[in-house]
């Protein structure tokens, strides 16, 4: 499937899902800034990926970013985030978030859309996300897993933040 036929409206991705659910397909639902690309993104996507036979991936909106996380992200603005989000094999459709930015990251209108099988987020959330998470899959009816980060050993603490910080210190 080329990139850009993977990312996908609220509303064409509706029509999606229903269709693969009506085929039997199991929808797994990830949410997430994704903003510079690593392989602890790269485990995430596969782990969530084993849990069913079809992936989507909602990337928050830049404003709604810069609002969590500060003036100085995301690196990467929404539309370049999704192309290259796209690009991952495991990934199968993504979709830019349009749920306004509330305190807490919001998926509500994504998950309510998709229904999907399982709903998978990183145990690095704040608990406060965790539970609201956990609270909107409950709803969907879909299986709520927490994936623990998994450190890799030739690159420990491996994060956006960690990677953005080593840059600002050493340069490239």
């Amino acid at each position: 499937m080329r990139t850009n036929r993977k990312i996908k409206t609220y509303d064409e991705l509706r029509q999606a899902a229903e269709q693969l659910r009506a085929q039997g397909k199991k929808i797994v639902f990830v949410s997430g800034t994704f903003d510079i690309l690593h392989a602890g993104h790269a485990k995430f996507l596969d782990f969530a990926k084993s849990h069913g036979d079809v992936l989507v991936v909602s990337l928050g909106q830049d404003s709604m970013i810069r609002a969590y996380k500060g003036p100085d992200k995301p690196v990467h603005n929404e539309q370049h985030r999704a192309e290259l989000i796209a690009a991952l094999e495991q990934v199968d459709y993504v979709t830019i978030g349009r749920e306004p930015y509330d305190g807490v990251t919001d998926v509500t209108e994504c998950i309510s859309l998709l229904k999907p099988h399982a709903y998978i987020v990183p145990s690095t959330d704040k608990p406060d996300v965790l539970a609201r998470k956990k609270q909107l899959a409950q709803q969907a009816g879909a299986t709520f897993f927490v994936y623990a980060r998994e450190e890799l050993s030739n690159a420990p603490h491996l994060s956006t933040t960690a990677i953005l910080g080593h840059v600002k210190k050493n340069g490239f």
